[in-house]
């Protein structure tokens, strides 16, 4: 064959070849997802836990799979774990970051939270907004550490604040479509961990500590969100109206604090 008629056929090697490579690593994935379900039916609680774990991290492709399967279990012990499985895999997640991760005794640090709706539908995600970090008003912001020792740890008691929160908005409510991630703060910016009464928090001693969010917009009394604020206007309140209840949990971190 001539030069020429190599160079027509080289672009179509090529896509030949990385289709190949496509479906080769589409049944890859198809395989470990069916051997993760498999284990789903093991009695022992280990080896099922690890593979729900990893069908909860392949997410929206683990979430199709299962569903596919779901009529098909007439194992009722597995079919209820595969529909806990689903509902949490079609969910909205929270996403915890914390920079630094290693870090020296009373050195802050700073943390962000990404919020993804997994669900099969657009929602309206209340922002927090002045007050919420301090349990002042919903939606209320929760930072969950464990100390060295095991034990749960506290950040100290809550801020004695005086004077009225800012105003509710109609911006202080989001739509997020289905797939789509926003972080939990209007500006995207990290946040410092704080202390009450202190400017930031910072591990008092030496050891592994691990920390998580906690974002409850569980309540639905109107008052409870407006805290010590005026009353906004009623277009913002129909957000509320319409707006995501839940609780969201993230991701456990870990912090590695030395000397």
């Amino acid at each position: 064959m001539s030069g020429k008629g190599w160079s027509i056929l080289r672009p179509l090697r090529w896509a030949l070849h990385a289709t190949l490579i496509c479906l080769a690593a589409t049944a890859a994935r198809a395989e470990n997802l069916a051997q993760a379900v498999s284990r789903l039916e093991s009695p022992t609680r280990q080896v099922w836990l690890s593979a729900a774990n990893e069908l909860v991290e392949a997410g929206d492709r683990a979430g199709r799979y299962l569903e596919r399967r779901r009529n098909a279990v007439g194992n009722p012990r597995v079919a209820a774990r595969i529909d806990s499985l689903l509902r949490e895999i079609w969910s909205i997640r929270a996403t915890l970051e914390v920079e630094p991760r290693t870090l020296r005794v009373g050195q802050p640090l700073d943390y962000r939270v990404l919020i993804r709706n997994a669900t099969r539908a657009t929602i309206l995600l209340p922002l927090p907004t002045e007050g919420c970090e301090d349990g002042l008003r919903s939606p209320r912001i929760e930072l969950e550490l464990i100390a060295p020792d095991g034990q749960p740890a506290g950040f100290g008691p809550t801020w004695a604040r005086a004077g009225e929160l800012d105003r509710l908005r109609a911006d202080d409510f989001v739509r997020l479509p289905r797939g789509a991630e926003t972080s939990l703060w209007r500006d995207g910016a990290p946040r410092r961990l704080r202390a009450p009464g202190h400017w930031y928090w910072a591990p008092p001693g030496p050891g592994l500590y691990r920390l998580r969010f906690i974002y409850d917009c569980t309540e639905r009394n109107w008052n409870d969100w407006l805290g010590r604020s005026t009353e906004p206007e009623l277009d913002v309140k129909q957000r509320w109206m319409e707006s995501f209840r839940g609780r969201i949990v993230s991701n456990w971190v870990t912090l590695n604090v030395t000397e």
